[in-house]
C-alpha cells in the first residue's frame, strides 16, 4: 500500500490511501542438481520435478534420472519439457549351463511435466529426447526426436502429445526449438545428418544453409516478432571451429567472436538477444550479443561458462547458463539478471541451468 500526502495548507493535511497493484515478475529456471535430480527454480528457489520418483523404480533398474531442458508458463500452468534416463539390467540364462549374463540397456523417454506431473511422448523402446515446449492458447507444443528401427533420429513436432514426422528417417534429424503465433508453427533444428540448419514452418522445410557442412551445422533456436522470424545457431568451419550464426527471415549475419557457439535468441522491441559461449584460448567463456555487439557476461571466476538461455522482460535482461567449477566433477547451475551472476547450484557435484521464462 502507498500512502500520497496531500498538504493543503500549513494547518490541514490530507491522507490519502491507496493499493497499487503492480505484480512482480517470476522468474522460472529449469535444469538439474546431482543431489537433487530434476529441479524447477522459482525466483531463487528449488522444486523437484520428480514428485514420485521411489514409484518408478523396478527391481532390475539399475539407474534412473531425469533431464528438464525447456519451461514455458501459460496462465498459472508451468510447462517443462526434457526426457528421462534408464539404465537396465537385464540377466539372460545362456547355454546348457544355462549361466547367467547380464546385459545393461539405455532407455531415453521423451516426456513433458504440466504442474509436476509427468506425462511421457514416448514409449521407450527407441531413443528419444524434448527439447522445446510452447503453450499456445489451449495446445501444447513440443519439439524434439525419436530414432526409429533404423536407429536414425526422426525430428518430431508433437501437438498436445500426438506426434508428427518433420523429417523422413534416412538421416539423423532433430528439432530443436519451437515458437508458435498466429496459428503458425516455426521449428528449428537440422537434417541431413546434421550437415543442413533447416527452419520448419508449418511442417515445411526450408534449409538456412546452401549446400552441405560436411562438419556439422543445425538451427538452434527460434523466435518470431512481428512479420520476421529469427533463427540462431552455428555451422562449424573445415577447421572444426564453430562460426556463430543469426538469421532474419532467412538471410544470415555471422556474429562476432572466434570459435563461438550460439544457443538461444530473444527479441524485445526492435532489440535483438542472442546468447551462446566462446571457446578461444581453450576455456569456455559465456558471451552476450545485442544487435550483433558482443558484450561478456564471464566474471573470471570459474574454469568456463556456457550461457543456454536468453529471456527478456521489460528492460530485464535474464540469462541461464553453466559454470564450471573448481574441480573437473562439479559444475553450478547459473542465472544472469542485466549481468549479476546468481549460482543456484552450491557446486558439490553437477548443476545445470538449461532454460530461463519470466512472467
Amino acid at each position: 500500500m502507498y500512502r500520497l500526502k496531500l498538504f493543503v495548507t500549513g494547518l490541514l493535511v490530507v491522507t490519502i490511501a491507496f493499493i497499487c497493484c503492480i505484480k512482480a515478475q517470476d522468474v522460472y529456471v529449469v535444469g538439474s542438481d546431482s543431489e537433487f535430480g530434476t529441479l524447477l527454480w522459482k525466483n531463487n528457489e528449488s522444486q523437484s520435478i520428480i514428485r514420485d520418483l521411489d514409484s518408478i523404480f523396478c527391481w532390475n533398474t539399475v539407474y534412473i534420472s531425469e533431464q528438464a531442458h525447456s519451461v514455458c508458463v501459460f496462465g498459472s500452468d508451468v510447462y517443462i519439457a526434457g526426457y528421462q534416463f534408464k539404465q537396465i539390467k537385464d540377466t539372460l540364462i545362456r547355454g546348457r549351463e544355462r549361466r547367467e549374463e547380464e546385459n545393461l540397456r539405455h532407455i531415453y523417454i521423451a516426456k513433458i511435466w504440466k504442474n509436476g506431473v509427468a506425462q511421457n511422448l514416448t514409449g521407450g523402446a527407441y531413443e528419444a529426447m524434448a527439447h522445446s515446449i510452447f503453450v499456445y492458447g489451449n495446445d501444447v507444443y513440443v519439439a524434439g526426436y525419436e530414432k526409429n528401427a533404423q536407429g536414425k533420429k526422426v525430428a518430431k513436432l508433437w501437438i498436445n502429445e500426438k506426434a508428427k514426422d518433420l523429417s523422413d528417417g534416412r538421416e539423423d534429424a532433430e528439432a530443436k526449438s519451437v515458437y508458435v503465433v498466429d496459428n503458425n508453427i516455426y521449428v528449428a533444428g537440422y537434417g541431413n545428418g546434421g550437415k543442413i540448419a533447416i527452419l520448419w514452418e508449418n511442417e515445411v522445410a526450408q534449409n538456412l544453409i546452401e549446400g552441405r557442412f560436411p562438419m556439422g551445422t543445425e538451427a538452434r533456436s527460434v523466435y518470431v516478432s512481428g512479420n520476421d522470424v529469427y533463427v540462431a545457431g552455428v555451422t562449424k568451419s573445415e577447421g572444426y571451429r564453430d562460426v556463430a550464426k543469426l538469421w532474419k527471415n532467412g538471410v544470415v549475419q555471422i556474429l562476432e567472436g572466434e570459435n563461438i557457439d550460439a544457443s538461444s535468441v530473444y527479441v524485445s522491441d526492435s532489440d535483438v538477444y542472442v546468447v551462446g559461449v566462446e571457446a578461444a584460448a581453450y576455456r569456455p567463456v559465456a558471451k552476450l550479443w545485442k544487435n550483433g555487439v558482443l558484450q561478456n557476461i564471464d566474471n573470471g571466476t570459474y574454469r568456463g561458462t556456457y550461457a543456454r538461455s536468453v529471456f527478456v522482460y521489460g528492460s530485464d535482461v535474464y540469462i541461464a547458463g553453466v559454470a564450471n567449477g573448481k574441480t573437473y566433477d562439479t559444475t553450478f547451475a547459473l542465472l544472469w539478471k542485466n549481468g549479476i551472476l546468481q549460482e543456484l547450484s552450491d557446486g558439490n557435484g553437477y548443476g545445470f541451468a538449461n532454460c530461463v521464462f519470466v512472467k
